[in-house]
């Protein structure tokens, strides 16, 4: 990077879901951040990368560089199999 670059902040956005196999039954809404999207896919790389971008805009930055993701599942056994997914990204917003 150039010595004009100025950093704003370092994020680190994650989501988090509960599915049925493949099928999202409960996940966290990229859209308002904080709520329950229902029978949407929104724990995956691009949803989060998307909500790190508009949080970084929101503080002012131009650009979110660096970025990192990282994916996870953990499988429950009950009467479906059910598993936790989570998706995490970071990155530094720079101006």
């Amino acid at each position: 990077m150039s010595n004009d670059v100025q950093d704003v902040a370092h994020l680190n956005v994650s989501n988090w879901g509960l599915y049925c196999l493949w099928i999202p039954i409960f996940t966290g809404s990229t859209e308002k951040p904080g709520d329950i999207a229902v029978w949407q896919d929104t724990v995956n790389v691009n949803s989060v990368v998307e909500l790190a971008t508009k949080e970084s805009r929101r503080m002012g930055a131009k650009r979110l560089v660096d970025l990192k993701s990282n994916n996870s599942s953990t499988w429950i056994f009950l009467t479906f199999v059910l598993f936790l997914r989570e998706t995490q990204v970071s990155g530094n917003a720079v101006k």
